[in-house]
């Protein structure tokens, strides 16, 4: 592997953990800084929410998240695209219930030039 793909592979791991930290400190404008404006998150359930909608639930407490520990990521990247397999943990209340998730999310990113964004996470 190549210098520039361990550095695009560095950059998209911060972008995720910018991420999660975003989502643990209900971050509102760092989540935007760090997705696509047509970004869709898709839950184990299928349900499909848009940013706004997920930003609502977490800013109302319907998801609340203290804290996530990642234990394996696998990232591709084909030129401007990249995807992320990313396997954890998440202490989080999610309508009501409060455990350790253990989850697999599937992410895809963008880069638009300047920096990488979040287009789309399939959990």
């Amino acid at each position: 592997m190549n210098n520039m793909a361990m550095t695009e592979q560095s950059l998209i791991e911060q972008v995720f953990d910018d991420y999660m930290q975003a989502v643990i400190k209900v971050d509102i404008d760092t989540l935007y800084r760090l997705t696509e404006s047509d970004f869709t998150l898709t839950h184990v359930t299928g349900t499909v929410q848009s940013l706004a909608d997920y930003v609502q639930f977490i800013q109302e407490g319907t998801f609340h998240y203290y804290s996530y520990h990642k234990q394996l990521s696998e990232i591709t990247v084909d030129g401007q695209h990249a995807k992320m397999y990313v396997r954890g943990e998440t202490d989080a209340s999610i309508y009501g219930i409060r455990k350790v998730w253990k989850i697999g999310q599937t992410l895809s990113l963008i880069h638009n030039g300047q920096a990488w964004k979040i287009s789309k996470i399939v959990v």
